[in-house]
């Protein structure tokens, strides 16, 4: 390969690749951290909202209060489970880790002769363009599929 495709193709795997691949993995642990605090959030909540059930049942002093305390807590818990699905934080996470998953996968061409090391760059090229296309094309299917979830609750 020639000094100018080898410069190419290190200037592209470190500007475009590598940058895009760490932004894939940094968005992907913020999505799963996101997701699992609302899971420990709800978990607590609902634990909290157990054990005030039960001492509303129990002859203690503000029953009254442990009461509506039981009636109000479950809601929280229920208002957790509706942001989680509205943001969608898992499934965020799972195309962002697929999406850098891929590109770490794409490898550079290694060609030596200078005949086909223009065409090799070009492959590379296209493979990791079309990663970056289909990382794109799932947002798009993600909104439509929130939308027609949306819908179907109405």
């Amino acid at each position: 390969m020639s000094s100018r495709e080898r410069q190419f193709v290190e200037l592209y795997r470190q500007a475009r690749v590598e940058d895009q691949r760490k932004y894939y993995e940094d968005k992907a642990a913020l999505n799963q951290a996101a997701h699992q605090e609302l899971l420990l959030a709800s978990a607590i909540v609902f634990g909290i909202s157990g054990a005030v059930a039960l001492l509303a049942g129990t002859d203690v002093p503000g029953k009254l209060v442990w009461a509506i305390l039981a009636a109000v807590l479950p809601a929280f818990t229920t208002a957790f489970a509706a942001y989680e699905g509205l943001y969608a934080f898992e499934r965020i996470a799972r195309l962002f880790q697929d999406a850098a998953r891929n590109l770490r996968r794409a490898q550079a061409p290694l060609l030596a002769d200078e005949a086909g090391a223009q065409a090799a760059v070009a492959r590379y090229v296209e493979q990791i363009e079309r990663i970056l296309e289909q990382e794109r094309g799932q947002w798009g299917q993600l909104a439509v599929e929130q939308h027609d979830g949306a819908k179907s609750e109405l």
